[in-house]
């Protein structure tokens, strides 16, 4: 009986934990693709498009141009593990996501974009103060987190799919997904042009998130 018991009680965490282990999976899967794999192709293309900064030292230590084992296996794991973070909070928050003309997808990845992406793709970032034209580099590091966002939708529909809306979206509802759409475009040009003003102000990095030399000092 405690056996019959043990497994019934297991089974029921089990299947009230669907919710959270789609996140789980979608998010890593998505972390993965999006900033592990596509991360790596878009270091290489700001190589290639900035061929001055091959073989310089990245803010993280990281060398341009060069491709190791170890770098990449590293990458691939703190993208899944972060990942697995956006995973869970889409599951969480999608039913409040609008999604009238703009893909649930794109506005999360949009989102996550700006908080916490801004933290690393803004201003202060010594890489994007060296690398230029940063402009044509930075839409490679944009598109992974809207491609992120469209993964985890997509899994997380098929893992978890949503409960039919019974009702059809409202003008209220469409209104603001607009209003949405025009505040993430209109703070990631306000990024991007923060980031441009800055752009090959800096000759190398200290490492901590700093410059270690400026371009003034040249």
């Amino acid at each position: 009986m405690q056996d019959q018991f043990d497994m019934t009680s297991l089974s029921r965490i089990w299947l009230r934990l669907a919710l959270l282990r789609s996140g789980v999976i979608a998010g890593a899967i998505a972390g993965l693709i999006a900033g592990g794999i596509g991360g790596r192709i878009a270091m290489r293309v700001a190589g290639i498009i900035d061929e001055s900064q091959a073989g310089n030292l990245t803010d993280s230590g990281a060398t341009v141009g060069e491709f190791t084992l170890g770098g990449t296996l590293e990458l691939l794991i703190i993208t899944s593990v972060f990942g697995v973070f956006g995973g869970i909070l889409y599951l969480g928050i999608r039913r409040w996501i609008p999604s009238s003309f703009v893909p649930k997808g794109l506005t999360f990845g949009a989102a996550v974009l700006i908080v916490p992406g801004a933290t690393v793709f803004n201003e202060d970032n010594p890489d994007l103060q060296i690398f230029e034209p940063v402009l044509l580099i930075l839409p490679f590091f944009w598109v992974l987190f809207l491609l992120y966002g469209t993964i985890v939708a997509r899994l997380a529909h098929e893992l978890h799919p949503e409960a039919p809306r019974t009702l059809p979206p409202t003008r209220r509802n469409k209104v603001i997904e607009a209003l949405m759409v025009v505040v993430l475009v209109s703070f990631n040009i306000a990024v991007a042009v923060g980031i441009k003003e800055h752009e090959g102000t800096c000759l190398a990095p200290d490492g901590v998130g700093g410059c270690a030399i400026p371009a003034s000092q040249r």
